[in-house]
């Protein structure tokens, strides 16, 4: 009786294990997504975005998260494969930009994964520089 009680815990613990692996790597990596060839959903200034999230966060959340958008907006920072737009997007890129100068006005495409109403900064992952 214990012997089978015991692979029962370990199997459900294996599966548990398993499950939460492949569910972190689902969210991590956007469901496998290449966001490069997706058409944008919406195309929005910066300013506009961010004043949606501000006014109704529940509402502009269910239309812009998890799906490709294109921002547009002045860089106000470049680090690493980061880059800030009007301060208020935060954009991971997919790649290191270095030929991105502060004060140039750009279009960025990625995927919204989130608002930080504490920061009021909006954030992109996935991103790549519309040309």
């Amino acid at each position: 009786m214990k012997k089978r009680t015991i692979k029962i815990v370990m199997m459900v613990l294996l599966f548990g294990s398993l499950s939460v692996v492949i569910g972190y790597y689902y969210l991590m990596t956007g469901g496998g997504r290449d966001l490069a060839t997706e058409n944008a959903e919406y195309s929005v200034a910066s300013k506009n975005i961010v004043t949606e999230f501000e006014s109704n966060s529940t509402t502009a959340t269910k239309k812009y998260i998890d799906k490709a958008i294109e921002v547009e907006g002045v860089v106000t920072e470049v680090k690493d494969s980061v880059v800030i737009l009007d301060k208020t997007v935060i954009c991971k890129m997919q790649q290191k930009e270095g030929n991105l100068s502060l004060g140039a006005p750009v279009k960025i495409k990625g995927r919204c994964i989130g608002f930080d109403d504490l920061m009021e900064e909006l954030q992109l992952d996935q991103c790549s520089v519309i040309k």
